[in-house]
Parts: structure tokens; sequence; C-alpha cells
């Protein structure tokens, strides 16, 4: 009798995590350092009730679609609605005051800087030496429900810089 009751919670475990907790494999560098290629990472799905629970610093799960398929991305949030965001070659301003860098060491190609964002502290690389102009420079006052999202690696990911903000509707997860 026993099993069967430590066999049932198992399952109604299994079955609640299912619905609560998402597994993801990183398949590409957009998030290093944080989260190199390959990285595991399990994920709260549907983690926010309401705008105001998305914070600066947060690495958020994005549901984008294009016309063969839904996909998710893995960003870290920089700017919140209101926020005016303003970012070129090496600079990120979050309205009007550039986020706080420390170099911290250096790895391979990459200069991994702390970096300070409200009450958020976290990891991001730059290539040392960059083959072309590493990102188009975008500023923009973010709407009563977008986000502005930056990759960790910042010079290789096609995040809010290229993309535009992030609605709040499309925040399927956060990182656990």
């Amino acid at each position: 009798m026993a099993v069967w009751v430590v066999l049932g919670l198992l399952l109604a475990g299994v079955i609640v995590a299912k619905r609560y907790v998402s597994f993801f494999v990183i398949p590409q560098n957009g998030m290093y350092p944080t989260l190199p290629s390959g990285s595991r990472l399990l994920a709260r799905k549907h983690a926010y009730r309401s705008l105001a629970d998305v914070r600066r610093g947060d690495i958020v799960l994005i549901e984008q679609a294009d016309l063969e398929r839904k996909y998710i991305l893995i960003w870290r949030v920089i700017g919140v609605p209101g926020d005016t965001i303003a970012v070129s070659t090496t600079n990120v301003v979050v309205n009007g005051l550039p986020l706080k860098h420390e170099e911290i060491r250096r790895e391979q190609d990459f200069v991994i800087y702390r970096e300070q964002n409200s009450d958020s502290t976290y990891e991001v690389a730059y290539q040392a030496s960059p083959e072309f102009d590493p990102r188009p420079v975008a500023e923009r006052r973010l709407g009563p429900s977008e986000f502005f999202v930056l990759g960790d690696n910042r010079y290789n990911a096609r995040d809010s810089t290229y993309t535009g903000p992030v609605a709040f509707s499309a925040i399927v997860g956060k990182k656990l």
C-alpha cells in the first residue's frame, strides 16, 4: 500500500512539474558567459502574474513565431515599461544612466564584465576584437507593456537591439 502512495505522489509531482517547469538546452552562445551553448536550464512557466513582477536582470523565456513554427528565446531583461533605453557599441543606458561595467576577466576573444542594472548584477561578454560593427544603435522609450531584453553575449545576440521591445504577453517563463 505504501508503495502505491509513493508512486502516486511521484506521478502527481511529475504532472505538476510538467505544467509549471520546463527544461531547455541552450543551442547557441547568445547568453554567454551566463548560459554558454549546451547549458541546461530549468525555467518556471508563467512565472509572472503582472508587469510589475518582471525585474531588470531577470532571465526570461520569450515565445516568438514565424510562418513555420513557434520557438523560445532566452534573454535578460534590461528595461521595464516606461524606461528609456539607449544602446550603442559598448554602452547600455537606462533612463539616462549608463549601466556600470567592471572588467573581471578575459576568456578567449572575450572581455567579461560585471554589469549592474538597478539591484541586479550579472556577467556580460564583449568580443575583444570584433571584425565588424558589432550592433546597431538602438534608442527607445518602452510602452506600458514592453520590455527591452539583451543577450549577455552583447555582440552575438539577436535581441531587442535588432527586433525591438518584447510584449509582456510574449514572456512565458523565467529561469529558475
